[in-house]
């Protein structure tokens, strides 16, 4: 796989994990023996998607989030945080490395 692929991964899955988490995981309840039978799956998204903001860090993050998830453009994200667009672009290609390297994707 190459990089390319690898960061893509890495994009849709922290889109995954952003997606399932928010299918419940904040009305999940814990019920011994009759809970909702998602609610782990749930929080373990949830788990891993702010794990992976955390590796981010707050400036990356202010990046990966408005692209990846919320589909904003890069050119958009740049003129918002007054970059310019290769700055942002290099900042979006590195967090995505990280993220691949925060979800273990195979090389």
């Amino acid at each position: 796989m190459n990089n390319r692929q690898q960061t893509a991964r890495a994009a849709a899955r922290h889109v995954t994990d952003l997606a399932a988490s928010n299918t419940g995981a904040a009305r999940a309840r814990f019920r011994v023996g009759n809970g909702d039978q998602f609610s782990i799956a749930r929080i373990d998204a949830l788990t891993r998607f702010r794990l992976a903001l955390r590796v981010l860090g707050r400036q990356l993050t202010g990046v990966v989030y408005p692209v990846v998830c919320e589909g904003v453009t890069v050119s958009s994200v740049a003129a918002a945080r007054n970059e310019n667009h290769q700055g942002t672009a290099g900042a979006l290609a590195i967090a995505l490395e990280i993220l691949a390297d925060h979800y273990e994707l195979p090389q």
